[in-house]
């Protein structure tokens, strides 16, 4: 079965032919598109019970649908459950984190809007030691965008044994 399915003005991107990348133990993604032009993304998230994703600042609207499990930041006093769509302007700020007594993964799409700026002294163990590996010093920040994300899925796939998907889209 072909992974993309297109027309002239339509891409259908299949679950089952995008591989899940683990960021760190507990995270793991899909990329489903890159924007070309846009800057825009979209990935699904999976985060498992007491799984913390570093702090971090978007330039661009962010939507959140959640599909399973439950989820919120540090910074706000809501929870997102099953069956909840989060709208976050640009500018906004916090630490996503799935609660320790949480019964399942938090199984998350997102579409983010022209990347966010990742405050690296608050990555978990794991992605610290990752960053280190690749050379970032304790401290900084960094531009996460499409482009990077993909990157990053791109090379944690390559380093597992698997092959980057021809199923991502790139428009």
């Amino acid at each position: 079965m072909t992974a993309i399915v297109e027309t002239s003005d339509t891409s259908i991107v299949r679950d089952e032919d995008v591989p899940w990348a683990t960021l760190t133990p507990g995270v793991e993604i899909k990329m489903f598109r890159v924007g070309r032009y846009d800057n825009t993304y979209q990935m699904l998230l999976c985060a498992q019970p007491g799984a913390q994703l570093p702090t971090h600042h978007h330039f661009g609207e962010v939507h959140a649908y959640t599909i399973s499990g439950r989820w919120a930041y540090r910074e706000y006093e809501w929870e997102a459950t099953a069956g909840t769509y989060v709208y976050e302007e640009p500018r906004s700020a916090h630490t996503l984190f799935v609660p320790e007594d949480a019964d399942e993964p938090a199984l998350v799409f997102f579409t983010i809007a022209a990347g966010m700026l990742v405050f690296l002294d608050t990555l978990p163990d794991e992605m610290s030691r990752r960053a280190e590996e690749m050379g970032v010093e304790p401290g900084q920040t960094m531009i996460q965008d499409g482009v990077t994300l993909d990157g990053l899925y791109r090379a944690v796939l390559e380093a597992a044994g698997e092959r980057y998907p021809d199923a991502v889209l790139h428009h």
